[in-house]
Order: C-alpha cells, then sequence, then structure tokens
C-alpha cells in the first residue's frame, strides 16, 4: 500500500463494531516431571528389560473439569523409541495406550501432541514431534499390564471421574537404553456456558486519537471485548474506523480476535505519495 502524506492535524474516532461470540479457554495441566520414584528418568532404575517389569509413573493432579480430554503432550528423551510402551491412565483407572514400540531405533519424543482425528502414532517416526491419534485400545508387551477399552482420548468417560490423579505410565521392555521426561500435559476441553444464560458482549470504549502532523501512519491499540454467558462459535465483523471530519481512513491487517490489538490507520485523502 502506498503511504500518503499530509500536513494537518486529523482525528480519527475508531468504533469498534463486533459480532463475537466467546469461547471459554480449554484447560491444560501439567504433569510432574518427578516419577513415583523420585527422580525424573525413565526408566527409574536400571536400564529395562522383561525381568524388570516395573512401570516408571508420572503423576498429574487433575481438578475442576468434567469435560473431553483434547490432548495430550509429552517431551522425554531416550534412546531407542521401540523400547517404550506409554499408557495414559485416568483416575477411574480407564487407560489409553498412546504408543507401544514405535520409532525402532530413533530417539526422543519431541513436542508429540496425541489429538483424536489426527493420522496414528504407528505411522510416525522418532522424535514424533507434531499431531498424532494414539495408539488405542492394545494390550502391553512383557512390562505393562494390559490397556483395557479405551480407543480414543474422547472415550474417556466424562464427568466429575476425570478429576483426580492421571498417570503416564511407561514401560522399557529392552536393556540398555534409558532417558527422562522434560515435561507432559493433558489438556481438557473448555466447559459450556450455563445453559440458557445469555449472550451478553461488552464491547470496549471508542478510542479518538490524534495523528501527529505530517504522518503517514499510527499504531492504534484498544482492548477486547469481553463476553458472558452462552455464547456461539466465533464470528469476527472487523471494526470501522472514521475521521471526525468525514475523509476516508482505510486500516492494514485489521484483526479483533484472540490477543491481536493493533492495526495501522493511513491516511488516503491528501495529495502526494510519501
Amino acid at each position: 500500500m502506498n503511504s500518503k502524506s499530509f500536513t494537518n492535524l486529523a482525528t480519527l474516532v475508531i468504533v469498534m463494531l463486533f459480532t463475537f461470540g466467546a469461547v471459554n479457554a480449554q484447560m491444560l495441566f501439567n504433569g510432574s516431571t518427578t516419577n513415583t520414584a523420585g527422580n525424573s528418568l525413565i526408566p527409574s532404575s536400571g536400564t529395562g528389560g522383561c525381568a524388570n517389569p516395573t512401570e516408571t509413573i508420572f503423576n498429574n493432579t487433575v481438578a475442576g473439569t468434567t469435560t473431553a480430554v483434547t490432548k495430550v503432550q509429552i517431551n522425554l528423551n531416550h534412546t531407542w523409541t521401540g523400547d517404550l510402551e506409554i499408557y495414559l491412565q485416568a483416575p477411574n483407572g480407564q487407560r489409553i495406550a498412546l504408543s507401544t514400540a514405535n520409532g525402532g531405533s530413533g530417539d526422543n519424543f519431541t513436542n508429540t501432541m496425541f489429538v483424536d482425528g489426527s493420522p496414528s502414532i504407528t505411522t510416525g517416526f522418532a522424535p514424533f514431534s507434531g499431531m498424532y491419534a494414539a495408539e488405542g485400545a492394545v494390550g502391553g508387551g512383557c512390562a505393562t499390564p494390559p490397556a483395557g477399552t479405551i480407543a480414543n482420548l474422547a472415550a474417556f468417560t466424562q464427568g466429575p471421574g476425570l478429576n483426580g490423579t492421571w498417570q503416564l505410565r511407561i514401560a522399557d521392555n529392552a536393556f540398555g537404553d534409558v532417558g527422562n521426561m522434560i515435561a507432559w500435559s493433558i489438556t481438557f476441553a473448555a466447559a459450556p456456558p450455563p445453559p440458557g444464560e445469555p449472550c451478553e458482549i461488552v464491547c470496549p470504549d471508542d478510542i479518538i486519537y490524534n495523528l501527529d502532523p505530517g504522518a503517514c501512519e499510527q499504531i492504534i491499540n484498544w482492548n477486547p471485548p469481553t463476553t458472558t454467558g452462552d455464547c456461539a462459535v466465533p464470528i469476527l465483523v472487523p471494526g470501522t474506523i472514521s475521521q471526525n471530519n468525514s475523509e476516508t481512513a482505510v486500516d492494514d491487517a485489521l484483526s479483533c480476535f484472540a490477543g491481536d490489538r493493533h492495526f495501522r490507520a493511513y491516511d488516503l485523502t491528501e495529495e502526494g505519495v510519501a
């Protein structure tokens, strides 16, 4: 866009008009990086193998949610990921295999996100960066009990039983390779608003801003709207901008959603190109 020079003092009145529905934030819970043996090692002792069937367990305390699991993310170092069987277990005992014996001699799970509907983790390669579907309702190997019947994350029974201690249970079924936990988390869907509560949108106040004489552009910041009640899926209609002298100003990359709170206002009414 060509910028225009001008010499008069222009005043912009920014009137933010929204058709905007709120989405409540999803709930993320970070798991402990210290296992129940008191260290971050995988396995917690030794180097694994079928002669040592003890799982390494990392706990995660979840509270205040009753909605579906939408994502599990793990970051761990371990040589030869094909040795690992990784399970997520809910407080009620339901269990899903996130990954069992995948990756062969590759190393690490790095920013691995388990999300229903993604390609299966069995199709990936270490370090499995990106989104994959959990392996599902499969049994364990020599070191891990059967996985139960949960085929995908959404199959965990929703309700108060989701609150409590979740466990990331990891078995290392071969000798000679070790690793450690870096981070892991569980994300739950946002809680729906109370049924029947009307949607209320409170827009920010109008902003009056004086452009400096001779300036070609000005950064304008504003606060996003606030919402309460049973609002719809987000629909964004950009705000409107007008000058007090009825001249035309336009905006570049105007966005009022999710914290993107700035735009550039250009004056296009004066002669000459800066």
